[in-house]
This record gives C-alpha cells, sequence and structure tokens, in this order.
C-alpha cells in the first residue's frame, strides 16, 4: 500500500466518522430540549466542518482511489450502499439540527 493510498483511507474513515457525529450530535440535540439556546454547539460546527473538509478529497479522488478498486473486486453493492448510508446519515444530521434550532421548516417556530 503507497502513501496516498494510506491517506485516503485515513481520510475516509475520518469522514465516516464526522458523519456520524454530525447525525449522531443532531439526535442528541433533539433529544435534549433543555439545550435550545439559539446557537450550534461547537460539537455541531466540528462534526460539520471535518464533514465538509474531509469530503473535499474523497470526492476528488473517489474514482481513482474507491470506485475502480470496488470494481475490480465485485464490491460496487457494498459501495453504493456505504454512499446510500452516509447520505441518508449526513440528510438525517442535517435535519436534526434544522429542527432542534427551530429555522427553515415549517412548524418548527424558535423556542426562547
Amino acid at each position: 500500500m503507497d502513501t496516498m493510498q494510506i491517506l485516503f483511507t485515513a481520510n475516509s474513515i475520518l469522514y465516516d466518522l464526522a458523519v456520524l457525529l454530525y447525525a449522531g450530535s443532531g439526535l442528541l440535540q433533539l433529544a435534549r430540549p433543555a439545550a435550545k439556546n439559539g446557537r450550534l454547539p461547537k460539537i455541531a460546527k466540528l462534526s460539520f466542518f471535518l464533514f465538509v473538509l474531509d469530503g473535499i478529497p474523497r470526492m476528488l479522488f473517489y474514482h481513482s482511489m474507491e470506485w475502480e478498486k470496488a470494481v475490480g473486486q465485485g464490491r460496487t453493492g457494498q459501495l453504493l450502499a456505504q454512499i446510500v448510508v452516509i447520505g441518508v446519515l449526513a440528510g438525517l444530521g442535517t435535519y436534526a439540527w434544522i429542527k432542534a434550532q427551530g429555522r427553515f421548516l415549517p412548524g418548527a417556530a424558535p423556542q426562547r
């Protein structure tokens, strides 16, 4: 395994963890209504920053570093399932944070 592949693998793991942290922290924020103060906590900002920052190299090198290898090994179904799960978690995290902050959604008035 060359250095570029090691860096890409580490970045992929960090990206997946950032998405999980983003979704999980959003769901926790929904579960703790007393924590609503109109601002995003630092964990949300950090997880979203990592989600976006790690997503850039993953998107740029995805075809050459991940897709071609999966096609060669016959793992395209597994890779597509991973993409769907990560997308659903990212969407769930975004929905949870918006709902918890009481912005942008109909019927979700901010609580003060």
